[in-house]
């Protein structure tokens, strides 16, 4: 029996509860060096002279291929066009999936959710009290999202899936950006919880993020080589 499944488990409950260097071009005359990540293929960074660029890459396509850039810090004339810039204090989120609240929570940065689609489905207690206050907007209409409380709520960014039938224009021609976020696309368990990074370079919650992160690929490998191990004594498939 394969025991990948109980791998999986163990990470989504986690989340609950410095790389190498290569070349980057980033849309600019010269290329720039990015910091590799340990799993993920979906997103990168890239130190430039006065900040750092995150750039979300199409992980349904060409990976090599920016679909949004990200931008924090001083000295923006020089961005590439289309570049969100983000304030040092970070940003005011609304979300479209319940999954991607884990990943706000977990790294402390739940003041900066202001509103969230589908918020029946939402099971965690502290996070149903801030809906049930307020301080959580439900987004979700009769049918589907409720976009006239997306403008009325105006949060910074509205974080989203960037495949499939949804247009997220009409968002964005009201000055709401609307992040990709496609790290169910990763095809590492932990490329998956790397995306906990992109949250916090967003809500400026960066060195909470990858001390999260160092939490669960610490505990996904322990883990792991438990199974690993009992996989081996009983001449079961080999477990990733």
């Amino acid at each position: 029996m394969r025991t990948l499944p109980i791998l999986l488990f163990c990470l989504i409950t986690l989340l609950a509860c410095n790389g190498s260097q290569n070349e980057s071009t980033v849309g600019m005359e010269v290329a720039h060096t990015h910091i590799e990540n340990l799993y993920a293929d979906g997103f990168r960074f890239v130190p430039l002279e006065n900040g750092m660029l995150l750039e979300l890459m199409d992980l349904a396509g060409d990976t090599n291929k920016v679909i949004q850039r990200f931008y924090k810090g001083e000295g923006t004339s020089d961005l590439p066009q289309g570049t969100f810039v983000i304030q040092q204090s970070g940003m005011r989120l609304a979300t479209l999936s319940t999954t991607q609240i884990a990943m706000i929570q977990s790294i402390d940065g739940l003041d900066h959710l202001k509103g969230t689609a589908y918020a029946n489905y939402v099971r965690n207690e502290e996070v149903k009290n801030l809906i049930h206050s307020g301080a959580i907007r439900d987004l979700s209409g009769d049918q589907d999202i409720d976009f006239e409380a997306i403008l009325e709520l105006s949060p910074d960014a509205f974080l989203v899936y960037p495949y499939g039938q949804e247009d997220y224009t009409r968002y964005e021609r009201a000055d709401i950006p609307c992040v990709r976020i496609s790290e169910y696309l990763e095809p590492h368990p932990l490329g998956r919880a790397e995306w906990v990074k992109v949250i916090g370079f967003l809500i400026s919650k960066e060195e909470k993020a990858n001390e999260v992160f160092d939490t669960i690929s610490t505990e996904y490998e322990a883990i792991r080589k438990t199974a690993l191990h009992k996989a081996d004594s009983k001449g079961a498939p080999e477990v990733y």
